[in-house]
Formats: structure tokens, sequence, C-alpha cells
């Protein structure tokens, strides 16, 4: 690696997120709309069979939200108390503004669809297992019992810790043994308005978009990457 990871601190960064998780909530329904275009271009989430899906980092819960109008059941954790505050009532609401919708254009339309169940805990605590927050909520999600975990997504968040931070969590993916990590992250192309807005919330993007596919490569016998533009990928991992 060219360059000293940033050191991150979680608690710091979980403070900063718990502070902007009313202005992120905002955005919601533009995430929803993004979200919905992305998730078109990985397969493994395109198939018609419903999967039980980790989203790791789900902050406003708009991906999760996503994931569940395509019949997955999904448990999405945060380290952030208020954003995991703000992803319960955003997707109650958007369920219920669907739901309406609905009944009020006489179309078919999946408002059946089960919420995902969120969580807030700290991934990167020694005692926090994947497979046991599964067990935990798979009555929520209506996963079978005991449930597999069969992939695992996280979006815009291993950028914001260090090298070190994201090791850990690599490690805790694999030992929950799905068969698929999907990660939507920053390309290594940057952008001056990206680099203000990075900078600010102080993670370690400035590393990430220099290393993350070696730090891949180290952890997993294969990676995969597709662009979505200029500054986006999908990194696709098998397990």
């Amino acid at each position: 690696m060219n360059k000293k990871s940033r050191n991150v601190n979680s608690n710091n960064h979980i403070r900063l997120f718990d502070w902007i998780a009313p202005a992120y909530a905002l955005f919601f329904g533009y995430q929803v709309h993004k979200y919905r275009q992305q998730i078109k271009l990985r397969p493994e989430l395109n198939h018609g069979s419903p999967l039980t899906i980790i989203d790791i980092g789900s902050g406003t819960g708009a991906l999760a939200y996503v994931l569940a109008e395509q019949g997955h059941r999904v448990i999405g954790m945060d380290g952030s108390l208020r954003m995991t505050q703000v992803a319960r009532r955003l997707n109650r609401w958007a369920k219920k503004r669907a739901t309406h919708k609905a009944s009020k254009t006489m179309k078919a339309t999946k408002t059946t669809l089960t919420l995902p169940s969120f969580v807030q805990v700290n991934i990167l605590k020694p005692e926090i297992s994947l497979a046991d927050i599964v067990e935990q909520n798979s009555q929520a999600i209506n996963a079978e019992h005991p449930p597999k975990i069969d992939l695992i997504i996280t979006s815009f968040v291993l950028h914001g810790l260090d090298a070190q931070q994201r090791s850990i969590i690599f490690r805790k993916i694999k030992l929950a043994a799905p068969d698929k990590l999907l990660i939507l992250d920053y390309s290594p192309l940057r952008s001056l308005v990206t680099d203000v807005v990075e900078w600010l919330e102080g993670g370690d993007y400035f590393n990430f978009v220099r290393t993350i596919h070696t730090e891949l490569s180290e952890q997993f016998p294969t990676v995969e990457v597709y662009p979505v533009h200029r500054q986006l990928n999908w990194y696709v991992l098998d397990i």
C-alpha cells in the first residue's frame, strides 16, 4: 500500500452519523430511485428467488427497502441509533405510500412486502456475530429457521472505515459464510466535490480508492469489478 490508512475512531464516526441522520433522511426518495437502478445491474439480486440478505451500514434504509421490494428478506445493520430509527420510520412510510398509490390507481403492486428488520449494532465489536444477528431477527423477516445468510451487501460504508476496520468486517463476513459479498462504493477515479465532502466526513476515502482492490484480493478468492459510472463500482466477491 502506498500510504498508511487514516485511523478512524468508530465511536466518533457513529456520533457524526447520529448528528446528520435527519439531513440524510431528506434524500431517502432519491436514494431509493438510484438503488432501483443500481441493483438492476446485479443478476444475483434479480433472479426471482428470495434471498436472506444482510445490509451492513444500512443508513436511511433505502437500499434495504429496494431489496425488500424485490422480495428479499433483509436485515439492516447500522452503528448509529438515529440512522436506525430513521430507517424504520422511512421504510414504514414508503410502504404506506406505495399501498396508497396502488389503491388509487388500481394497479397490482408488491405492497405485501416484508419490511426489513433494522438493528442498531457496532459490527466492529469483537462479540458481534452476523450469524447471531440473523438468528435473532429471522422471525421478523419471515426467514426459514435456522436461517441461512445468502448474501451480504454494503453500500458507501467501507470507504469511511480504516483498513484495519475493513479487515475486521471482512473476517466477520467470511465467518458468516454467505454465498457472495456485494460492495457498492467508490472507484479509484476522484472528483473535487467528492474529495471535499469525504475530507469533511473524516473517513479513509483517500486511502480506500487507492488500496481497496488489493485489500479485497488479500481476503477473497475472486474479485470482480463492475463500473456503475465514473466514480462508482460494484465489487463482487465469492466467499
